[in-house]
């Protein structure tokens, strides 16, 4: 069975059981990603794209001010990079070639996080740091190849499991009053492994290489429970 599938089973009936509980909120907002950034650090600066999330958040209390604040998001996430070079051809001029990939993933969101609020006269300033996993759900990227700028389709090939899930630490500060919540947090990604196979009429090899992502959100909230 789909191991992707899985974990959305899983995750989905877990947040369903906590929303019958007080403390439950409805957030969206917007977001910035740094996605796929290679170990070797040898990409073109990344140009970011809007793209957005949408879910679900507990606050379960755990002592005085101090919280479990688990969320359960779906995110639109984008990116676009480009990159040119030369290199002399047949006949010993320079061709323009270039690489570009425009990037619209979709996420299923597991921020884990910690939360420990500070109390103000009528609302309230909180800090959020813990684990997240997100699980890539969807992916909808277009690649070219540029030779004297005719732009060719590029298949990035069949890649590994490991891509699919992107993990590491995500810290946030937010603000509330009443039944409304702003925060703004930043997923830090952590290296991992994937191994990528290509193959076409006149080629065929694999790699493995190492990258992370990140994400800059921005969402508010209010509390329903």
């Amino acid at each position: 069975m789909n191991y992707k599938f899985l974990l959305l089973l899983f995750t989905v009936t877990l947040f369903s059981n906590l929303a019958t509980a007080q403390g439950f909120y409805i957030e969206a907002g917007t977001n910035l990603s740094d996605l796929n950034q290679p170990k070797e650090n040898h990409i073109a600066p990344t140009k970011y794209q809007l793209g957005y999330q949408i879910g679900a958040s507990k606050d379960i209390p755990i002592k005085n001010n101090f919280s479990f604040f688990p969320k359960l998001m779906f995110a639109y996430k984008r990116e676009y990079f480009e990159e040119y070079f030369y290199l002399p051809n047949d006949l010993g001029l320079n061709s323009r070639y270039g690489f570009n990939t425009n990037t619209k993933e979709y996420h299923l969101e597991i921020p884990l996080n910690f939360k420990y609020k500070f109390d103000l006269k009528s609302s309230s300033v909180f800090i959020l740091f813990g684990p997240y996993l997100n699980i890539l759900i969807s992916d909808n990227s277009k690649s070219e190849l540029v030779i004297n700028n005719i732009p060719e389709p590029f298949d990035l090939g069949k890649m590994s499991f490991s891509r699919n899930l992107d993990y590491g630490f995500n810290f946030g500060v937010g603000y509330q009053k009443k039944r409304f919540i702003v925060n703004a947090s930043m997923d830090y990604g952590l290296y991992r492994d994937i191994s990528t196979e290509y193959s076409d009429e006149f080629s065929e090899f694999n790699t493995t290489y190492s990258n992370r992502n990140f994400t800059y959100r921005l969402q508010v909230g209010y509390q329903i429970f």
